[in-house]
């Protein structure tokens, strides 16, 4: 009996080849284990099936424990409404297995093509009422491969996604599923020649109705790990499933349990990564003692350090404030705690970049933390990155540069270290270096809006118009929030001369870059032979006294001497005018560019943000 077109099981309709069933409660995501369990049942449907015919049938050579197939089991008498006391679907025979009581009908083709489009008709609406929540998954959903919109990711064999774990009767102030999973992420990245992807893009599949083919060809990875974490007691146990994303074949599955300890749930991680990695190629070496790192023995420890991590990701002032406490306790708990040092700076530089506090409230504080983090552990990228950031939120990009180098050195798949260097490098006035590390951070973190973003503009800045006008054409289909993208594919229309900038920029504001799309719609104006149009937009700029916005549609208009004098005046440059005084407007900065005086107001601009003239 064929039934991998899909099948009618009751009242349900079984789709195997989308991994999910559809009943009277609506769709229900299956795992690829638990659907091919099913599968196997409807089959054999009325014949009871032992586990070592499910060993034989379904897995082997992989070896799988008794424990996988009984949560298989338990998966898929949760998603049918089954009970084992009093069996409709799902019936266990004891000491011999398990046996499908109800009536199994399979269905001709043309049904599963009619319910896969209704299907994806109701995803895209979902999608649409998500808005921003999941404005990256439907730029990879879509095909948005930034780097060559013509085709998809490149598939290395030595890349893997590490999907969320899935959380069993963990308590909830203790949150170690999303430890153990942000730090295996970390172990794993630390590989060389591995590509890890970041926990910023695999997040976002978090409860995901995809399966693990859709997610990793979205990801561009060939391996995809699935895993759950479970409290039992005084005891952690983590299921682990290493699969391939090609044909959803599964590789291996595994049990680590331990007791409860912070040793042991580092132990875990290190028994995991060597598992991987043994499994994918003997020629991944990874350094025995960063795979073995141990951050902390004191559990306490361990779960503020999380709590505060879990705090700082909100990126709001009592947000980041209530971090400061949680890694400070976490400190007190273990003063030779270094990620929890790492923890406690990086939340105080972000209090201080987003202007939630001063200089003196919380940048000395960041700075002896992060020396502290790097006397205790002078290897861990984290510091370098922690110090990186600090730097570059005190504009001193030339030694940003030189930590996050650092940082991406130590772990080559530094997803963030990549973006802030990409970020760094762009307000440098180092659009190719930049272009180079945003390349990186995309492929690393495919999801990610400020590497998207960061992408796009160094290819503005690197004069790759059509391709960062391809890329962010894609993100127009949003409505977006995050207006940055908006302004990006306006730039890229203005420097094709289209006429459609002035559409997108009219109205347009993004708040970092301040009267920029202001002035890039004046200088389209200028472009379309429009000057009164131009000198009305001026106006309005003139009110809100953005120095270098006056000064550039000056020069546009042909105002070269005032537009220098403006350009002198300015003594700390933000980012949008150092970007643009870089490389964002060449055809109307040239001739200032050829002034004597442009030296000094180029200096200024790199000395601003702790550049140098030959960085």
């Amino acid at each position: 009996m064929e039934l991998n077109r899909g099948f009618q099981l009751g009242d349900w309709l079984v789709l195997p080849e989308e991994s999910r069933i559809r009943g009277p409660t609506g769709d229900v995501h299956l795992t690829p284990r638990a659907m091919a369990v099913l599968v196997y049942l409807a089959e054999q449907s009325g014949r009871v099936v032992s586990r070592d015919e499910f060993n034989e049938q379904l897995w082997a050579p992989a070896v799988v424990t008794d424990h996988a197939l009984t949560q298989c089991i338990a998966e898929l008498r949760r998603a049918l409404d089954d009970s084992p006391a009093h069996p409709r679907f799902i019936e266990t025979v004891p000491k011999r297995g398990y046996r499908l009581s109800a009536t199994v009908t399979p269905i001709e083709a043309t049904r599963k093509e009619a319910s896969s489009a209704a299907s994806r008709t109701q995803r895209h609406g979902w999608i649409a009422r998500a808005g921003m929540a999941m404005f990256t998954a439907l730029l990879v959903a879509a095909g948005l491969w930034l780097l060559d919109p013509d085709s998809g990711p490149e598939f290395k064999q030595h890349s893997i996604a590490v999907l969320p774990f899935e959380r069993i009767g963990v308590e909830p102030a203790l949150p170690l599923a999303d430890g153990l999973h942000h730090d295996l992420l970390t172990r794993l990245s630390d590989i060389e020649d591995l590509r890890v992807i970041s926990s910023t893009s695999v997040r976002q599949y978090r409860d995901t109705v995809q399966t693990i083919p859709e997610i990793a060809r979205q990801l561009g990875v060939v391996w995809v790990l699935e895993g759950a974490v479970q409290q039992i007691g005084a005891e952690v146990q983590l299921n682990a499933q290493l699969i391939d994303g090609r044909d959803d074949t599964h590789a291996w599955a595994k049990t680590y349990r331990r007791s409860l300890t912070a040793e042991n749930l580092f132990a875990i991680q290190a028994e995991l990564i060597e598992d991987i990695v043994g499994y994918l190629a003997t020629e991944l070496d990874p350094d025995p003692a960063r795979a073995r790192f141990r951050p902390t023995d004191n559990l306490e420890a361990y779960t503020l350090y999380l709590r505060g991590r879990a705090f700082a990701d909100l990126r709001t002032a009592p947000g980041l404030r209530q971090a400061t406490t949680y890694f400070r306790q976490a400190i007190e708990r273990d003063e030779n705690y270094a990620l929890a040092w790492v923890g406690l700076a990086d939340a105080l530089t972000l209090l201080y970049d987003y202007g939630y506090a001063a200089h003196e409230e919380v940048v000395p504080d960041a700075q002896a933390a992060i020396q502290q983090a790097k006397d205790l552990d002078p290897k861990l990228a984290e510091a370098h990155a922690s110090l990186g950031l600090l730097y570059t939120a005190t504009r001193n990009g030339s030694r940003a540069v030189q930590s996050l180098e650092r940082a991406v050195a130590l772990r080559p798949s530094y997803a963030e270290a990549y973006n802030w260097l990409a970020w760094t490098y762009l307000v440098l006035g180092q659009p190719e270096r930049a272009l180079e590390n945003a390349v990186r951070a995309v492929e690393l973190d495919p999801m990610s809006p400020e590497a998207l973003s960061n992408l796009l503009l160094a290819q503005i800045g690197t004069a790759e118009h059509e391709a960062a006008l391809a890329a962010a054409r894609q993100t127009g289909d949003m409505e977006l929030a995050f207006t940055t993208f908006q302004f990006y594919k306006a730039l890229a229309l203005y420097h094709l001369g289209d006429p459609r900038a002035i559409e997108l920029l009219d109205g347009l504001s993004a708040a970092w870059a301040g009267e920029g799309p202001r002035a890039t719609l004046a200088l389209a104006y200028i472009a379309r032979d429009e000057p009164d149009r131009a000198r009305e937009v001026l106006d309005a700029i003139r009110a809100t006294d953005d120095a270098f916005a006056i000064g550039l549609v000056k020069a546009a208009l042909g105002q070269v001497d005032q537009a220098i004098e403006i350009f002198m005046n300015i003594e700390e440059w933000d980012y949008w005018p150092a970007l643009s005084v870089h490389f964002l407007y060449p055809e109307v900065l040239d001739p200032v560019r050829r002034d004597p005086g442009f030296e000094a107001i180029m200096h200024q601009a790199l000395l601003s943000h702790g550049g140098k003239p030959d960085t």
